[in-house]
């Protein structure tokens, strides 16, 4: 059941999120597990990077530190330790993404920031989809970047999710091979081996 997420462990992949997050990087999860959090505090266990977590609207939680350089990480479909929350209905995921949580995506948004969608489907069309619908109608802008597995076709779930950004791309990589050219996707995004869909 339910209780299974509550009990994952951390792999590399959530190690490499959790310096990400160190770093300043805002992460936003669909996942119910609390790896990324076990990650952070395994990495960084001292008092003033300490993670806290308060629940901002329904069903989106907010991990956030009093040191103002770590960025922010949301669970946005209920959260695993909260096995109450997790069986939601349709109404409240049409509801979720509004808030605390809408405006600081918006702002990025508006801000040309770069959003990048690991493993994602693109398929939460209640939701995700129609926020950035909604951001799109404000002024089309920011960049996105899609990874998906080698030899996988991109879906036309995730071209659509593409489609709400001024620039967008997609890439063929494992996640291993994503976290050690980071660096150089978020400076240079334009001039890696990309497709334009």
């Amino acid at each position: 059941g339910f209780t299974r997420f509550a009990d994952a462990q951390p792999n590399v992949t959530h190690f490499s999120l959790a310096e990400l997050l160190h770093k300043g990087a805002t992460i936003v999860t669909t996942n119910y597990d609390l790896c990324i959090p076990q990650a952070y505090s395994q990495l960084f266990s001292e008092c003033e990077n300490k993670l806290m977590r308060r629940q901002i609207g329904a069903g989106i939680f907010q991990y956030y530190s009093s040191n103002e350089n770590v960025g922010k990480l949301y669970y946005i479909h209920r959260i695993a330790d909260q096995i109450e929350s997790l069986g939601h209905s349709l109404k409240n995921v049409m509801q979720s993404l509004a808030g605390e949580f809408y405006e600081e995506i918006k702002q990025k948004y508006c801000e040309n920031n770069l959003f990048i969608f690991l493993g994602y489907s693109g398929l939460d069309n209640l939701d995700v989809n129609l926020m950035f619908e909604s951001l799109q109608r404000i002024k089309k802008n920011s960049r996105a970047v899609c990874i998906v597995y080698p030899k996988a076709e991109i879906t036309d779930a995730q071209i659509g999710l593409l489609e709400h950004f001024e620039s967008n791309y997609h890439f063929e990589m494992y996640l291993d091979s994503f976290f050690g050219h980071y660096e150089e996707l978020t400076v240079h995004p334009c001039e890696q081996n990309t497709e334009n869909k």
